[in-house]
């Protein structure tokens, strides 16, 4: 789906001071999700991609070529009627430390409106950091563990991820 790979787009921005404790941690990878799922949600993919992890960028062929699919995929949505409304993060709970970095799990949830219906949907992002918690990148887990396991090869053995949950469907006035 093409909200999948909008969620899927890594952002990263950079802290005044690097933090100290795991709270410290957390709350700077909370910020940089919320920030991230804020440009989504607005529509501006280019800051989503300035933000964007570059293993992703690589891999998916460059910036050029991933903003240019990710303006058509969302003009084809908004022809659709789909909305993104909102995309809320929430604090992770844990970090998994490896030789490349930090990783938290950071849970997200996403609304969107189509025609008829409200969609919300909870995922969460694989945040990670290579300076101790002072930049974070977010790779979306609704690619799949595999996937990302793929894009990410440092990703470290140790890291749980959750299960996948199916979107929850509500009809609106309009379809009833």
């Amino acid at each position: 789906m093409i909200a999948s790979f909008l969620l899927a787009v890594a952002c990263i921005a950079t802290a005044q001071t690097a933090p100290t404790t795991d709270a410290m941690r957390f709350q700077a990878a909370l910020d940089l999700a919320k920030k991230c799922g804020d440009a989504t949600v607005k529509g501006d993919f280019a800051t989503v991609l300035d933000l964007t992890h570059p293993d992703l960028i690589k891999a998916a062929g460059g910036r050029e070529v991933v903003l240019k699919g990710v303006n058509e995929s969302m003009t084809k949505m908004k022809e659709q009627g789909v909305v993104m409304e909102a995309m809320k993060a929430e604090l992770p709970k844990s970090l998994t430390r490896s030789d490349s970095g930090c990783f938290a799990i950071i849970p997200v949830t996403v609304q969107m409106t189509s025609p008829g219906a409200k969609i919300t949907a909870k995922s969460f992002l694989v945040g990670f950091s290579s300076d101790d918690g002072k930049t974070w990148t977010f790779l979306d887990g609704t690619v799949g563990e595999k996937t990302l396991r793929k894009l990410v090869p440092s990703i470290p053995k140790e890291l749980e991820f959750p299960p996948k949950v199916a979107p929850k469907v509500e009809r609106t006035e309009s379809d009833k």
